[in-house]
């Protein structure tokens, strides 16, 4: 399973970098979300987090190209908490499978969400089908 990160931040796509290297799990990291999408689109194995915002689409966007694919692609959303609270709102009922506020300590707040939701789907994409 790789991650693909996006984000518009380059301080918090190195920390995912980071984060993930030191976890032992393959990504890549994108500020642009078609460079981003043209590795979704050929690889099935992969597991996304992106932030709200990044170059080339909107969120909502980028989530409705990838919920157009044939396979399933789990989507984490990280959000700084910053967004006013329509945009929550907006957010919160897109197609994703989490939404992460980036608040508190790194190590025990967010790293400890994504870690859980990393092994979540990890453990899921190993299992064999019924």
């Amino acid at each position: 399973m790789q991650v693909i990160h996006l984000d518009n931040s380059e301080f918090f796509r190195r920390l995912m970098r980071f984060f993930l290297i030191k976890k032992g799990v393959e990504s890549k990291s994108f500020e642009e979300a078609n460079q981003a999408l043209d590795i979704i689109k050929n690889d099935k194995n992969v597991i996304v987090i992106a932030g709200t915002y990044f170059a080339g689409m909107s969120l909502i966007d980028f989530v409705k190209e990838i919920r157009a694919l044939p396979y399933y692609v789990p989507i984490l959303i990280l959000t700084s908490g910053t967004a006013s609270e329509d945009q929550h709102d907006l957010i919160q009922n897109i197609d994703v499978d989490a939404y992460i506020e980036k608040t508190g300590s790194w190590e025990t707040s967010t790293a400890f969400y994504l870690d859980k939701w990393i092994e979540k789907l990890e453990s899921n994409s190993n299992s064999s089908p019924v």
